[in-house]
């Protein structure tokens, strides 16, 4: 099976994904007084910094038992584009360069192969299409700005927040009780169904901000992942070599599943 089918099946391969979560985070206790809940301000304690370079190591296992191990490389810099490089054993299998719109062109150097594309394609795999959420999920934390400013407690229980975690997909957020910190989150689609049960297991401060170290979880399609935030540095701004994304002249453009079916370790 080509690494490429692989992504495609596990979504979270490059998602959310790195991406992108429950539990670990402090569990009630019954000499504590829960906290009142004030989403924007969790959100705002997880740290947004002007930019952002992260190393995560992600674990993905599909429903017939296959095991991915792959490290995902991500720049972001002030002015919202994001870099972004995969490397499996040392190997460089993905580069690419995501524009704050979401557009994006990416490189095999292995297949030689290029192609682009946009996040709001609703025909994007999901291998590629997860990736919205794994940047959002690594930069901005597990409880985002923009869904703090919209999330909508449930009527049953007044720290979990529902709203939407990007065009199409929906995020049920459950906070912990006791601090600022995130137990878990469920990603749906429009149709209802689970793309992610996630599970924040620990969490670490780097410089001002907070973000979870490990998470693991379910993928919807049957698969398991966990993931491990290997670094995460606050900056002012990313350099400009550093955001460049080269690509040969030689390299031959293809469309984006052409791009995933080639993509080989």
């Amino acid at each position: 099976m080509s690494w490429g089918k692989s992504l495609s099946r596990q979504g979270a391969s490059i998602a959310l994904v790195g991406v992108c979560v429950l539990s670990g985070c402090g569990w009630l206790r019954s000499d504590s007084k829960p906290v009142k809940i004030h989403p924007q301000a969790i959100a705002a304690w997880h740290g947004q910094p002007r930019a952002v370079a992260a190393t995560l190591l992600l674990r993905t296992v599909d429903a017939a038992g296959e095991s991915l191990q792959i490290t995902l490389h991500l720049w972001r810099a002030a002015d919202g584009r994001t870099r972004l490089l995969v490397t499996k054993i040392d190997v460089d299998v993905l580069q690419a360069l995501v524009q704050a719109d979401g557009s994006f062109a990416a490189f095999a150097p292995r297949s030689g192969l290029r192609t682009t594309g946009d996040f709001a394609d609703p025909q994007l795999p999901a291998g590629l299409a997860d990736l919205r959420l794994l940047i959002s999920e690594v930069c901005d934390g597990p409880l985002s700005p923009a869904l703090a400013a919209v999330a909508q407690a449930t009527p049953e229980f007044a720290n979990v927040l529902t709203g939407p975690a990007a065009e199409g997909v929906t995020a049920t957020v459950t906070l912990d009780q006791q601090s600022e910190q995130v137990r878990e989150k469920v990603l749906r689609d429009d149709r209802g169904r689970l793309l992610y049960h996630l599970r924040y297991l620990t969490y670490t401060t780097y410089d001002e901000c907070h973000r979870p170290s490990k998470v693991d979880g379910k993928v919807g399609d049957g698969g398991t992942l966990t993931a491990y935030l290997r670094r995460f540095d606050s900056l002012g701004d990313i350099s400009a070599e550093r955001m460049r994304l080269t690509i040969p002249d030689t390299a031959r453009a293809v469309p984006v599943t052409d791009f995933l079916e080639h993509l080989e370790p």
